[in-house]
């Protein structure tokens, strides 16, 4: 059975936020429009597997200045580039008969998830998007972020589960 739960009005951090939570899967998800990436992404929460622990106040602080974030299209796609470029140091793309158009790099990739986890010992705001890309179909690609700025781009590999403080984001970079 799946474990369904609401939480609603998640409080003011900042800014009135009336988004709707759900329990599921062992995080807090809602569907948002963000306008820096210009589109409706899942945006998951990251607790522990209980549905009475709710998102601490350090991650609803990040959730509500999702929506602040400065446009960063550009910004995205020059890290996508710079994965891209180091995936393709590493593989003959063509061989594999995967063709990228670097300069629509846009084409290439696709975002799926924005994940907030455990933030309780950093003073950083840090998340992370991951999302689908066509040179790396079985890792995808995932960016980090401390607030509105991108500190890495890589290979989506669950990185987030097990950050908890400062130096344990720094070491993902």
């Amino acid at each position: 059975m799946r474990l369904v739960r609401q939480m609603k009005k998640v409080g003011e951090i900042g800014n009135q936020m009336s988004d709707e939570l759900k329990f599921e899967d062992g995080s807090w998800t809602v569907k948002k429009y963000l306008p820096f990436i210009k589109q409706m992404i899942e945006v998951s929460i990251f607790t522990d597997d209980n549905p009475d622990n709710k998102p601490s106040s350090r991650q609803l602080e990040v959730f509500g200045e999702l929506e602040k974030i400065a446009l960063i299209i550009d910004d995205l796609n020059n890290y996508a580039r710079k994965y891209l470029m180091q995936i393709e140091e590493l593989r003959d793309l063509e061989e594999e008969n995967i063709y990228i158009d670097a300069s629509k790099i846009d084409h290439h990739y696709k975002l799926k998830t924005v994940l907030i986890g455990s933030l309780e010992e950093c003073s950083g705001r840090y998340f992370f998007i991951i999302g689908d890309c066509d040179w790396d179909e079985e890792h995808g690609i995932e960016f980090l972020f401390d607030g509105n700025k991108i500190l890495s781009c890589g290979a989506a590999e669950g990185k987030f589960i097990y950050a908890d403080s400062d130096e344990d984001y720094r070491r993902i970079r």
